[in-house]
């Protein structure tokens, strides 16, 4: 007896647009996003613990993707279970409205001299100057032994480099996109150091820099000779 005819053979035996598919659409949807959401977990923690380099740009991006795959989750949950955990979505976008202002905060500008003596230099100008230089100029100040006469060219002066520039925003992006652990990663760098490289150094920064070296001149004498380095 002939139960299926040649042309029975490749019709579909479920409506894909039924109930049933729908179901497994949502329920599909439901793991992916979950199993997205763990994994950025786990980043994000192993980073909390030490394990590995990021950039605040990164923990970021992880942040605002993490939110989205929780977003989805809740979503194919609810239509999954019929909207019976309809009271879900408000809760998560309360903690999401409580997440946006970190994630999507700007940052502020530096406010401070440009430049800064040595002989000027205390331990409340770390954040300006950072540790290296104030505590070099505090073996003079504080403790009048010899040390080497200089300035330093503050975090502010950097802020405004990189705000006149224009230089904030494509840096972050490269940033929030950096894995220490790629192939591309040298390269992500050398694109960072070659645009910064690049960008030409604010008429005001430059005036501050030579007045400097005008003073320290000044102070010795002679025109001194100089080394830089990073702070």
């Amino acid at each position: 007896m002939k139960l299926f005819a040649t042309t029975d053979s490749c019709r579909l035996l479920a409506d894909p647009e039924g109930p049933a598919a729908r179901r497994f659409r949502h329920y599909n949807a439901f793991l992916n996003h979950n199993h997205r959401a763990l994994r950025l977990l786990a980043e994000l923690e192993l980073l909390d613990r030490g394990a590995g380099f990021a950039t605040l740009a990164s923990i970021k991006r992880r942040t605002g993707a993490l939110l989205e795959e929780v977003r989805g989750l809740v979503a194919a949950l609810s239509a999954l279970a019929g909207n019976r955990y309809h009271e879900l979505l408000p809760v998560f976008e309360k903690v999401a409205e409580e997440l946006a202002p970190w994630i999507d905060q700007q940052r502020s500008g530096i406010e401070g001299p440009l430049t800064l003596p040595f002989g000027k230099l205390g331990r409340e100008h770390i954040p300006l100057s950072g540790a290296k230089a104030v505590n070099l100029a505090r073996i003079k100040n504080e403790l009048g032994l010899a040390a080497p006469d200089g300035f330093s060219v503050t975090t502010a002066a950097f802020d405004l480099f990189l705000r006149e520039n224009r230089l904030l925003e494509p840096i972050d992006a490269m940033l929030a996109a950096f894995d220490p652990d790629a192939e591309e990663t040298d390269a992500s760098c050398h694109r960072i150091r070659e645009t910064i490289c690049a960008a030409p150094l604010p008429q005001s920064l430059a005036a501050a820099i030579d007045r400097e070296v005008r003073a320290l001149a000044a102070r010795h004498g002679s025109r001194p000779q100089l080394a830089v380095r990073s702070s």
